[in-house]
């Protein structure tokens, strides 16, 4: 039965945070050498980490105004 309450792994404090850290940058970088994600850019793994990071931080900037704005 699947079940959509399932806790993330222990340590991790959301599955976003897991799916993040442990995301497969590999494949996405090798299928970017012929071009077909970032043309005319070469694009490194540690970026797309950074930049997946980054877009973490501001879903939870902007949840944790949400979160402000309704008290």
């Amino acid at each position: 039965m699947m079940t959509n309450d399932l806790p993330p792994p222990r340590n991790w404090p959301t599955w976003l945070h897991y799916a993040i850290a442990t995301m497969d940058t590999r494949s996405l970088f090798l299928e970017n050498i012929s071009g077909e994600h970032w043309p005319g850019r070469d694009v490194q793994r540690d970026e797309m980490e950074a930049a997946a990071s980054a877009e973490l931080e501001r879903l939870q900037a902007a949840h944790s105004v949400e979160r402000s704005e309704l008290r």
